[in-house]
């Protein structure tokens, strides 16, 4: 299911990018066409952070996405008006945020998630010049390959409460170190 989610999302940000003139454009396309595509199940991508079996299938699928993020965003960033502090892991992240599961019929449920993103989208535009908004923390990355380029990590600052299991994500213990 992940795969076909992954494939979906590269489908979609693939057409945005070849149809639509503008980037913010194609970037506000792939956002309302995802959002809009996924219907009464959830997110196409469950759980971004979650790890996969790395089978070829899915680091082909991980990186196809990764790429189509990739050159979304770039695109947007080269034209100017994305903000540069935004990264294309920030995207699949985006999405889960946007898609929370809320007690109304599906239809209602995607006019409330796009509804949603034209508020997000109005932040994520460049800001006139000196509207900077600085982002608190540091953006996502991708990590590597060994956990199917999907997963992302969003290192947290060295006196955090935050650790890090071996080999997978950060985690806020329930009890201090000893």
């Amino acid at each position: 299911m992940r795969i076909a989610g992954m494939e979906q999302l590269v489908t979609q940000a693939r057409t945005a990018l070849a149809e639509e003139p503008e980037p913010w454009a194609a970037l506000v396309r792939f956002f309302r066409d995802a959002l809009s595509d996924q219907g009464t199940g959830g997110p196409l991508l469950p759980v971004v952070g979650g790890r996969l079996p790395a089978t070829d299938e899915v680091l082909t699928a991980a990186q196809r996405l990764r790429c189509a993020l990739d050159d979304l965003v770039d695109g947007a960033h080269r034209a100017g008006v994305l903000r540069a502090d935004l990264t294309s892991a920030d995207l699949p992240l985006r999405l889960e945020h946007l898609t929370p599961q809320i007690p109304v019929t599906g239809e209602r449920a995607t006019a409330l998630h796009l509804r949603y993103l034209d508020l997000v989208l109005s932040g994520l535009r460049t800001p006139d010049a000196g509207q900077l908004v600085t982002l608190r923390g540091p953006a996502p990355r991708w990590g590597n390959s060994g956990s199917c380029g999907m997963r992302l990590k969003a290192d947290p600052e060295p006196s955090s409460p935050w650790v890090q299991r071996p080999g997978d994500s950060w985690i806020r213990p329930l009890l201090p170190p000893a």
